[in-house]
């Protein structure tokens, strides 16, 4: 079931993958999942683990808030 919360965290995760310049490619490389793992992440259809939400984290060079915080605002704002 998809839930708002994880649609939200995945645009998150979009727009830091973005702002840092790389593909879905290299980030799943990173991590060591396969690029339809990113894809169900950035679109909502599968929740990120606390320990794949820090190596994500670690990749894009901020906290695991950062990556969190306006998701939960947002979710909850509808």
């Amino acid at each position: 079931m998809k839930r708002k919360i994880d649609g939200k965290t995945g645009m998150r995760l979009v727009e830091a993958r973005h702002a840092c310049g790389y593909s879905q490619a290299w980030v799943a490389k990173r991590i060591g999942v396969t690029v339809g793992t990113i894809q169900a992440y950035e679109h909502g259809r599968a929740r990120i683990s606390s320990d794949r939400l820090k190596e994500l984290a670690q990749v894009f060079r901020c906290d695991p808030a950062t990556l969190l915080k306006c998701a939960l605002f947002l979710a909850l704002l509808q």
